[in-house]
This record gives structure tokens, sequence and C-alpha cells, in this order.
């Protein structure tokens, strides 16, 4: 599945976003330069579609309810996990060929995402928070796991291994908290929990097939293999870059941010911690905002004589949710290159 997928190999932009997106700052947490934008609003009668089928001798034609034809809605058919692109028509998909029996095919559409006004973007937007995809096991009540057994846990979905992610739960905390704190938008990622198997956001309605360890009530361990289709009443989605939304100051000033977390950490001798405090009195920026730690914090930042790198409006502003305009994203990455040469050399 591509990581994005609305960078296409013609873009003048592709390899650029592409390997700003790869470039992982922490190996820790992977966290990258760049980031796409979360979103699960989208225009009525284009939402994201997913279905299976396993096919039938020579089969071309598969019905693919409530999808609406659309040039910026493609559809994608991964067959047994390779992705073969289709033609298609309202609720109803053509194979390129014809299929032999027994061949698993995953129907896709993204969607088209709905945009709504904020500030002085269109911007795509979360219409209410996401709950993971689960599916409870055949063998739930006996469902056992330990990494000593012989023959342990794996799944596959789309023809790729997952990866198992162990949830530490604190306590009082429950298991899509829990999710929402170690996976968060990751890909092909999956775990189990008392004989429920839970799975990332992109897994939602696609089969997975699932070997695990129970025991029976009369005793014996016992390995066994299922599929099951892990579904979610709503879903939280971050495969797009969205290169045509026009970014905020606060957006900027957080990719600079992660920039200079990586290069403390790269060459400093302890891991930097984010230290948030408004002393400079900027008055625009409250502690509720999600990015107001990290921009607090890099606006602290100072030179060698003392002076801050990152200025302010006359009125003690910083206007965090504007529009960055290209005069400011050049005085800004010119003063951060200047403090990096100052601060590193």
């Amino acid at each position: 599945m591509n990581r994005w997928i609305d960078i296409q190999p013609y873009a003048w932009y592709y390899r650029d976003v592409l390997e700003a997106s790869r470039t992982v700052l922490d190996p820790i947490s992977g966290e990258t330069l760049f980031k796409g934008i979360p979103y699960n609003g989208f225009k009525t009668g284009q939402q994201r579609l997913v279905q299976s089928y396993v096919s039938k001798e020579d089969q071309t034609e598969f019905a693919f309810p409530g999808y609406v034809p659309s040039d910026d809605n493609p559809v994608i058919a991964y067959v047994e996990g390779v992705p073969t692109y289709v033609d298609a028509d309202k609720d109803v998909v053509y194979m390129p060929n014809p299929l032999s029996a027994g061949l698993q095919v995953v129907l896709m559409a993204g969607g088209e995402p709905d945009m709504k006004a904020d500030g002085c973007r269109n911007a795509p937007y979360l219409k209410t928070v996401g709950i993971y995809p689960s599916a409870k096991l055949a063998h739930a009540p006996g469902y056992v796991y330990n990494v000593n057994y012989k023959l342990n846990e794996m799944a596959t979905a789309l023809g790729r291994r997952l990866r198992r992610v162990d949830l530490d739960l604190s306590y009082g905390q429950t298991i899509q908290e829990a999710m929402q704190e170690q996976v968060k938008y990751k890909t092909n990622t999956f775990t189990i929990k008392g004989g429920v198997l839970y799975t990332s956001y992109d897994l939602h309605n696609v089969p997975v097939t699932v070997e695990y360890n129970y025991k029976k009530a009369s005793g014996g361990l016992y390995h066994t293999k299922e599929t099951v289709t892990p579904t979610s009443g709503i879903v939280e989605y971050n495969d797009r870059f969205f290169p045509d939304v026009v970014t905020t100051k606060a957006e900027f000033m957080l990719v600079l941010q992660r920039m200079r977390i990586n290069l403390y950490n790269r060459f400093t001798d302890r891991e930097y911690e984010v230290m948030p405090n408004n002393e400079r009195g900027i008055k625009d920026i409250g502690y509720g905002y999600y990015y107001a730690d990290d921009v607090l914090d890099l606006l602290n930042e100072k030179y060698l004589d003392g002076c801050y790198v990152f200025p302010l409006y006359e009125d003690n502003t910083f206007n965090p949710e504007g529009c960055l305009r290209r005069s400011e994203a050049a005085v800004y990455l010119h003063r951060f290159i200047e403090w990096v040469l100052e601060r590193f050399r």
C-alpha cells in the first residue's frame, strides 16, 4: 500500500516529498521530517470503501456497492496482496484479466476527503475520534500468548506479514487508549488482547489471517490458524500528504522543531527534552494547543549573543494558526540555518 495515495510518480514534487517523509529524525519513535494530516471527513457519497472477495474461476467482475466513479477516487484491487489497477463503474469493478478460482481479492477506493475552512486555508479534518478495528477470534476464551512457545502468533494481510505490538496497559487504561498511544497512525500493525485481534487503522475491513495458541478446558496447548476481518465504526486515516493544502506557521515550526531536536540528540551528550515555557510572554499561544509545547520551546531558542532566533510581531504575538507567507518562510529558514551553524559547527 502506498505511503501517500495522493502523491503520484508524475508529480514534479514526487521524489522530494517521498524523501522528506522517509527522513527519520528519531529512530526510537520513528518521527519523520514531514507527516501527513489525519482525516476522516469525506464528501457525501465519496466515502472510503473496502470490500473483499474470494474469486471464482474466470471471474472478471466484482460488485462494489456504494462506489461512484470519480477521477479523484480511483479503485485499486489487491489480488493475493498484489496491487492491480482496474476499471470501475458505479457499484462495479472490472478486472483487466480473468482470475483463477480461490484468490483473495480486496477492493479499495480511497474516497474524496472533505475540506473545511480553517483560518486562511481549506484543510481536511477529523470528523470524530477513530476506533481501532477489531475482530474476536474463534478460540478467544482459551487464547494464550507466551514468547517461549515454539509456535507463536503471527498475522498477515494483503500478502504482507504484520508487525506485532505489545500493549503495556497502565492502570485504568483502555485498549483503545493504549493503541492510540503506541500505534497512532502506524500501518500493518496488530496485537491480540483477551482473544480479540486489534489492528492499525489501515486494515479496517481487510481480511487478516492469524496464527495463535490456545488451551482447551480439558488441558493441552493447541496452535490454530484462521482468517478474520477487523472492523470499526469510525476510522482515522493518515495516508494522504495533501500537497495543495496551505501550511500554517505552527505546522512549519513543528518541522523546524523536529530538526532541532534531532540536531541536539546527534551532537550533544544527552537526549533533548522539550521544556515549554512562555518566557517571552507570547499572547496567542496557549498551552492547550497541540503544538504549544514544541513551538514555545523552539521560540525560546537564542543565539550565542542572547538574542532570540525567531522574531515576534510588534504586539508580542506569533499568529501560529495563520498561513505562512513566503517572506516569513525565508526568514525562519535563514535564521534556523544561522543558529545551526553557530551552535553545532
